[in-house]
Formats: structure tokens, sequence, C-alpha cells
């Protein structure tokens, strides 16, 4: 087919394989330019736009706790994790002076493979996030999560108060957006007895 390509040293357009109107050809040409500009300003604008998501989260989530304790619990195997802006890390590993602890998303394996990354000085309540997340923080979720440690905890500061009394206490400054996170009063229950039991206190 016959094809419209610029000459750069003459600047003259030339019609392969036959001949044609100088205006037109240029006509053709423009039109092919404008629509390779129109297409690359296109993919630079998406790029542009991740660029300042990424950004923007990442600057948000490199923020410093100072003004508040950093909510931290213990998985069922016995690995610390800390609650921050909406997200859970789980202790990772210390710096070779042992001054630093770096934690992981709670999330960093499979499926997820979330890369989120923080650091904190051993001994404080500092925490910064090094690396952003894959996927949205949800504190709602996070606080459901804290919810069934304020329940272990009150189940071992008091041994002796019912089950019940014990939940309706906890759940009761709850959001009500967390709730649809919390394990259901059963589970809650189940969880208190074997609370009691593990610290070998008298069974609610």
């Amino acid at each position: 087919m016959p094809a419209a390509y610029l000459d750069e040293m003459t600047w003259s357009v030339t019609w392969i394989g036959g001949s044609v109107d100088r205006a037109m050809a240029w006509q053709a040409v423009g039109r092919w330019f404008e629509s390779i500009q129109v297409r690359c300003l296109g993919i630079l604008e998406k790029v542009r736009i991740k660029w300042i998501i990424l950004k923007f989260q990442n600057s948000s989530n490199r923020t410093h706790s100072r003004s508040q304790m950093l909510q931290t619990y213990q998985t069922n195997q016995g690995k610390t994790c800390v609650a921050f802006n909406g997200y859970e890390y789980i202790q990772h590993k210390l710096n070779l002076d042992e001054t630093i602890q770096y934690w992981r998303c709670i999330r960093c394996n499979k499926p997820d493979n979330c890369p989120g990354y923080a650091k904190s000085p051993v001994g404080t309540n500092d925490l910064t996030v090094t690396k952003g997340h894959l996927h949205e923080n949800n504190y709602a979720a996070v606080e459901a999560r804290l919810v069934k440690e304020k329940i272990k905890k009150r189940a071992r500061e008091h041994p002796n108060e019912l089950p019940s009394i014990l939940i309706q206490a906890v759940l009761s400054q709850v959001k009500p957006e967390a709730l649809m996170f919390v394990p259901n009063r059963l589970a809650l229950e189940a969880t208190i007895r074997r609370e009691r039991k593990k610290a070998g206190l008298r069974r609610g």
C-alpha cells in the first residue's frame, strides 16, 4: 500500500508508489503526529496520576507516632504485632546492634504479598513507615482485632467476671462500623475460656 513519510533532510513529503497532492500529504502526516502525541500524552498522564497517588500514599504513610501509644498484641503463634494508621504490622527482625525493630505488613505472605514495611527504635512508640502498602488501610478491621485483645486482657485481669458481662463491657466501647468485623459471642466466650485456662485462672 502507498505510504507517506517525512524526509527530514528536504522537509518534503513523498508518496511511495504514486504521486499525491502535497497539502493532502502534509495533512495526513500532521494528523498522524497529532494522534501519536495524544496517545503519548494519555499514557504520560496516566503515569503521572499513578505517580501522584503513590507519592501521596507514601507521604501519608511516612508519619511518626509520637503522640499516641502504639497498640500491640500477640498472634496465636506468640509473635508481636502493632496497629498503626489502619494497618497491621508483624515483628520481623532487629538491626545488628538491636536498637531498631523492623516490622512488615501482616499481609506480607501470599496471596497479598504486600511489601508494607516500618521501623521503630526499640523501647519507643515512634514508628516510621518506610515502604507503602498494596492495599487500603482498614481502621474498623484493626479495631475489631484489638477488641479481641482487650477481651483477653480483661479475662486475665477479672477472672471472676461472667463472660457475657465482660463481652458487653468491651463491645460497648466499640464503634458500630467495627462490630461487623468482631467475632460472634460464642467465639468470644471461647476466647475467654481459653485465655483463663492458659493463665491458670478459673473458667468463667
